[in-house]
């Protein structure tokens, strides 16, 4: 997994660390106002931020990608899985259904890509449409760029996403 903004990387993996909806409903119950609350505070923790880096890479040339943000990707996907969408009980194969909670057809949509020979997938995030994320293959050419780096603190983009998330470093 990769991203191509070091803010979509933190956005895939902080997520887990934000304030639970059950958490966020009862402090929205506490104060008995429809006024939006303080953002609740969640800690990321230290150990965290210790066991990772972040590096760069290059993906080799001439490899073929399936990109489910493009819409004549998902067109010829809805064909595929027509019979599949109607088991899950999905009203059609869009966006919300891509990058939905489906781990079936996130599943299918992967082994798809990887028998017709695709190096790996891109898709939107979840968080932020403007993030492009990538699932490489086994088996695709990338070669990395540099050292990894480790996750500093103050490093800008984490705490930009910290802050979206009410999270604390």
């Amino acid at each position: 997994y990769v991203a191509e903004q070091r803010r979509a990387v933190f956005a895939e993996t902080l997520a887990q660390f934000r304030p639970s909806l059950a958490v966020l409903a009862a402090e929205r119950a506490v104060t008995g106002t429809d006024e939006p609350p303080p953002p609740a505070i969640a800690v990321i923790p230290l150990n965290w931020l210790a066991k990772r880096s972040t590096r760069r890479l290059h993906l080799g040339p001439d490899q073929r990608w399936l990109d489910l943000r493009a819409p004549e990707t998902r067109a010829t996907l809805r064909a595929i899985f027509a019979p599949l969408l109607l088991q899950l009980g999905l009203p059609d194969l869009d966006v919300s259904a891509v990058y939905g909670p489906s781990r079936s057809l996130t599943h299918a949509s992967g082994r798809c890509a990887y028998e017709q020979g695709y190096q790996g997938i891109v898709f939107g995030s979840r968080h932020d449409e403007r993030f492009a994320n990538w699932a490489i293959f086994e088996g695709a050419i990338f070669a990395p760029d540099g050292l990894p780096i480790p996750i500093a603190r103050d490093d800008p983009d984490l705490l930009a996403v910290a802050a979206l998330f009410g999270l604390s470093v």
